[in-house]
């Protein structure tokens, strides 16, 4: 076997602006009373460096016939807006979906388990912390994209004797929620507990927030990918698989730090009550009892990584994507977007502040017998 090492970016989702404003609601939450808008949305991929013989495609649908080299923008956005529940029969032309895309473009800040996430449950919170009835609709964007493989000669050149396997990798993964700085001070100074040592929830050591700070708006946001098993190109997902694995991504830190370099915080992501400044702000300005709405602990340990190099990939090449006995395979890749609200930055200080999702995949290694 031999082993051919593979330079492919693909830019499957850029530039999904995301603008947060104010809307007074009447339930209790732990994050900023917010809704978010989408502008400018836009789907682009672009494959380097074809010196290899075999690269990545793309499509929306799955479908035989559906892979190229660029993915429909028209058909994600009529995809993501009939998972928000919107009918999208009569939506047949990219003017008719942006106006409608445009016009329900309110989401809420939720929270959601590795075990209600694929039900699409995003729960609101009352003021115990307590779920209440998941929302089902503009609570959080979905879409499903299919990743298969093509012979730069095209499908002649693959043989029945045509074996080809690849792992699959998060391309430029620290830009894969970037955001805009928000500058403000907060309503209430926050001291973070005293400790002796160093501290595993706050190794940052700063102890009292006060005055003017500034944050990243990416800080508050998720992205979750659910991975399926490969299946031969020609046959179709029914719907009832379970995935193989889920990964949850955080924009900014999980723990309290702040850039020096840059003088940014990250207030973190989910953090236990007396860590987190989000909640703590929302209890104080609304005037919520400290016994009540705690963090859970499902939300605690749901595992979410950051976006940094060592938690790139999603599969490796023993996964079995690729090309066997000359018969493509694809994969099916189901990705979520919120705002998380028990994060420690999901609180005022980003309203109004853009948000992009820039989701890029590449290739590390193609394995051929």
């Amino acid at each position: 076997m031999r082993k051919a090492t593979k330079k492919i970016y693909m830019s499957i989702l850029a530039i999904l602006a995301v603008f947060i404003t104010v809307f007074a609601t009447t339930y209790a939450w732990v994050g900023i009373l917010t809704y978010a808008q989408t502008d400018n949305f836009q789907m682009n991929l672009k494959v380097q460096d074809l010196e290899n013989d075999y690269f990545l495609s793309i499509s929306t649908t799955g479908e035989t016939n559906d892979f190229s080299d660029t993915a429909d923008n028209f058909k994600l956005k009529k995809q993501i807006l009939k998972n928000m529940g919107y009918n999208v029969d009569n939506l047949d032309t990219e003017a008719l979906i942006d106006r409608e895309f445009y016009r329900n473009y309110l989401i809420k800040p939720v929270t959601t388990t590795r075990d209600t996430i694929l039900n699409d449950e995003f729960y609101e919170l009352d003021r115990s912390g307590a779920i209440i009835n998941p929302n089902k609709s503009n609570s959080f964007y979905k879409f499903d994209l299919y990743v298969s493989m093509e012979h730069r000669e095209g499908d002649d050149a693959i043989t029945d004797s045509t074996n080809v396997k690849m792992d699959l990798i998060l391309a430029d993964i620290a830009n894969t929620l970037t955001g805009e700085i928000a500058s403000e001070i907060p309503a209430n100074d926050f001291t973070y507990p005293s400790s002796t040592g160093i501290d595993p929830y706050n190794p940052s050591g700063f102890r009292t927030i006060s005055g003017n700070v500034s944050i990243d708006s990416a800080s508050a946001a998720r992205l979750a990918f659910a991975v399926y098993d490969p299946i031969p190109r020609t046959d179709s997902y029914s719907g009832t698989e379970e995935p193989s694995k889920l990964y949850f991504y955080q924009g900014g830190t999980q723990l309290p730090s702040y850039d020096a370099n840059k003088g940014i915080y990250s207030f973190g992501g989910i953090l236990p009550e007396e860590y987190n400044i989000a909640l703590y702000e929302h209890k104080i300005n609304r005037s919520i009892p400290s016994n009540l709405m705690t963090v859970p602990t499902a939300a605690l340990n749901r595992g979410d990584l950051e976006f940094i190099e060592e938690n790139n990939s999603l599969i490796d090449g023993n996964f079995g994507f690729g090309i066997f006995n000359g018969q493509k395979t694809k994969l099916k890749i189901t990705t979520y977007f919120w705002f998380e609200g028990w994060d420690a930055d999901c609180f005022e200080i980003i309203d109004a502040i853009k948000v992009r999702i820039n989701i890029s995949l590449t290739t590390g290694e193609i394995e051929k017998d």
